[in-house]
C-alpha cells in the first residue's frame, strides 16, 4: 500500500511541479524551489530534524507537492517528506519493525538500515525510515507514538555509546558497523551470480546496536533470511557452500517462548564476524547458528 501512495504521489508532484515550471520555478533554481515549498506549508506545521512535514497535516499541501518542489517523496504515514528512495544493492532507506506474514508458521525478522543508522516508525507493521541518532532523539516529542527502534526491537531512547575507533573485522565482507564503523560495504560474492540467481531481493543490514551495544555486525540476505528447518535446497548454507564463499552463520535473536531459546528466522552473516561480534558483546540477546539451528562452536 506504501508504494501505490508513493507512485501517486510522485505523478501529482511531477503534474504540481510542471506547472511551476511553466511560472519560471523549477526544482534547481537554488533556493526558489525551498521558498515555494515553503510557501505551500501551514507555518504551525513543525519539521522533524532535516524533514520538512506535508500532506493532510498541512492545510495548504494535502497532496504532498511540497515535497517535489525540493526532490522529494511525501510519506503519508508520517507526512514528512523524505529523500526518494535510490537503488542501492545493499537496500534502501526504508526500513521494517516486522512484515505482515505471507507463510503463517515463519516471522520475518526485522529489516534493518545497512547505514547504520536507526528505524523512524509509528506503526511496527507499516515499516518506517532509516534516520540518524538526532532525529530518533526529537520524534517522541514530535508526534505520539512516533518512536525509533534498533534491530531486537528495543526503543531508542539516548543512543547507542559508540566507540571511539572502529575495531578491525573478522571478515572484510560482513565488518563491524555503525558508529565509527559506519556503513556496511556491498558484500563480495567473489564474482559468483548467486545475488542474481538465488537471492535477487539481497540486502545488506546493520544488526545489533542498542542502548547498550555501540556497534553492530552487517549482513546479507536480509530480504531472505535464514530459517529454522529450512528444507530450500537454495538456503544459504548450501549455496555458499557450492559456490566456495566461506561459512555463514545465521545471527538469531533470542526467544524463551521457544523450547531451544532461538527465534525461528534470522539473517545471515558470515560465520566469523557472527562470533567477533558475540565476543565482543557477550550479553547480546542474539546466539550464531549452523543450518541445523545449533550454536557454531
Amino acid at each position: 500500500m506504501k508504494s501505490c501512495v508513493l507512485v501517486v504521489s510522485l505523478f501529482l508532484a511531477t503534474l504540481w511541479t510542471g506547472c511551476y515550471a511553466q511560472h519560471g520555478i523549477h526544482s534547481d533554481d537554488g533556493g526558489v524551489a525551498d521558498a515555494s515549498a515553503d510557501h505551500l506549508v501551514d507555518p504551525a506545521c513543525p519539521w522533524l530534524g532535516p524533514y520538512r512535514p506535508c500532506g493532510g497535516g498541512c492545510a495548504h499541501d494535502p497532496l504532498g507537492i511540497v515535497c517535489s518542489l525540493v526532490g522529494e517523496v511525501c510519506d503519508y504515514e508520517f507526512n514528512l517528506c523524505f529523500p526518494v528512495l535510490q537503488f542501492d544493492p545493499r537496500g534502501s532507506d526504508g526500513c521494517a519493525v516486522g512484515h505482515p506474514d505471507p507463510h503463517p508458521d515463519v516471522d520475518f525478522p526485522p529489516v534493518s538500515c545497512w547505514n547504520g543508522k536507526l528505524c523512524l516508525t509509528q506503526d511496527p507493521s507499516a515499516g518506517g525510515f532509516c534516520v540518524d541518532d538526532s532525529t530518533c532523539r526529537l520524534a517522541p516529542d514530535y508526534r505520539e507514538g512516533m518512536h525509533c527502534v534498533y534491530s531486537d526491537g528495543t526503543l531508542f531512547e539516548n543512543g547507542p555509546p559508540y566507540p571511539d575507533a572502529c575495531p578491525s573485522p573478522a571478515d572484510a565482507r560482513t565488518p563491524f558497523c555503525g558508529g565509527p564503523c559506519g556503513e556496511c560495504p556491498v558484500f563480495d560474492y567473489g564474482g559468483s551470480s548467486l545475488p542474481e540467481t538465488a537471492y535477487p531481493n539481497a540486502q545488506s543490514g546493520c544488526i545489533g546496536l542498542s542502548e547498550t551495544r555501540g556497534l553492530g555486525v552487517c549482513t546479507f540476505f536480509q530480504a531472505n533470511g535464514c530459517a529454522r528447518g529450512d528444507p530450500n535446497p537454495q538456503n544459504v548454507f548450501r549455496e555458499f557452500d557450492w559456490n566456495g564463499l566461506g561459512v555463514p552463520a545465521c545471527l538469531v535473536l533470542l526467544d524463551p517462548s521457544k523450547p531451544d531459546g532461538f527465534a525461528d528466522i534470522g539473517t545471515p552473516t558470515m560465520a566469523a564476524s557472527c562470533r567477533a561480534y558475540l565476543a565482543r558483546f557477550p550479553d547480546a540477546p542474539y546466539a550464531c547458528l549452523d543450518q541445523d539451528w545449533h550454536r557454531i562452536p
